[in-house]
């Protein structure tokens, strides 16, 4: 668990969602209501 997961987490206004990879420092792929989705380190979708 680094800071900038932290701050996906602590964001995150999606509910309950999984995160499947995490691309580079800021950006991760995250799974939610059966959509794969980017998301940035601030919450905000790519």
């Amino acid at each position: 668990m680094d800071e900038n997961f932290s701050v996906v987490i602590k964001n995150s206004i999606y509910g309950k969602f999984e995160v499947l990879q995490r691309i580079n420092e800021t950006t991760f792929l995250i799974k939610i209501a059966e959509r794969e989705l980017f998301v940035d380190s601030e919450g905000n979708f790519r």
